[in-house]
């Protein structure tokens, strides 16, 4: 727009003939960079329900000199996810842990989004390695849940404590 004038002109965008980059592997690497992306939320996800648990469990045994086995079991339950998941030791700065399933996935993603041709094999394959590593502590997870953590919300219920509202994940993923 010009002054009262409006211009109009059709624009065509095409794929670079000179990219040494076919756009097969651009649709490869974009695919493979939007799975990654989604992957990281499920990730954050389950961290964030493993958190929840955790917050209420604490403030639920908060003072009981002796918490029942199950709140002790799961403790130990969800403390062990969450270390596979995310480093929960040292200060993230100096004294970082060894990298975890969140770092690993923060590191392949930004290596494969930050390049336009397609991943590599071996990059696919730790990939690979990371989802299996994932479906393991999520099947650990619903594991808990249908074990320690039912025994945890029957005790909440029992004592006339309010329910854990755990949000769904589009509600999770809103909130940024």
């Amino acid at each position: 727009t010009k002054g009262t004038e409006t211009f109009e002109t059709k624009i065509t965008t095409i794929y670079d003939p000179q990219s040494p980059f076919t756009l097969k592997e651009r649709e490869t690497q974009q695919q493979v960079t939007l799975d990654l992306f989604n992957f990281t939320e499920d990730l954050a996800y389950l961290v964030y329900q493993i958190d929840t648990w955790d917050a209420a469990l604490e403030e639920h045994t908060k003072g009981q000199s002796k918490p029942a086995k199950y709140a002790v079991s799961l403790n130990t339950g969800l403390d062990a996810i969450r270390e596979v998941c995310v480093v929960t030791k040292g200060d993230n700065y100096v004294g970082t842990g060894e990298p975890r399933l969140r770092e690993k996935l923060g590191d392949i993603y930004s290596t494969i989004g930050s390049y336009y041709g397609a991943p590599s094999s071996s990059q696919l394959e730790n990939i690979a390695a990371l989802k299996t590593d994932y479906t393991k502590q999520l099947a650990a997870f619903e594991k808990l849940k249908a074990g320690d953590l039912k025994k945890f919300e029957a005790e909440l219920a029992k004592a006339g404590k309010p329910a854990v509202v755990i949000k769904s994940k589009e509600e999770f993923l809103k909130e940024d």
